[in-house]
């Protein structure tokens, strides 16, 4: 008997076709996990030369700002 005190327990009968390929849909997943970390990478590394570009902007503007002070321009 497949009942159980306090529980139904019905026979579930799964065949052939009943079957999901569940590797499809993680592969699916890993894939877009994938393509997003890529993209922000992208985006991180973009941002990034930006803020190095910035930083030796302002390096070269603070030299030329002190030289300028310094020799009395």
């Amino acid at each position: 008997n497949n009942k159980l005190k306090g529980f139904l327990i019905d026979h579930i009968s799964i065949d052939d076709c009943d079957d999901i390929d569940a590797s499809d849909a993680i592969d699916r997943d890993l894939d877009t996990e994938l393509e997003l970390l890529t993209m922000m990478n992208a985006l991180t590394m973009d941002v990034m030369s930006k803020i190095d570009r910035f930083y030796i902007t302002l390096q070269f503007e603070l030299f030329v700002t002190l030289n300028q002070g310094l020799l009395g321009y």
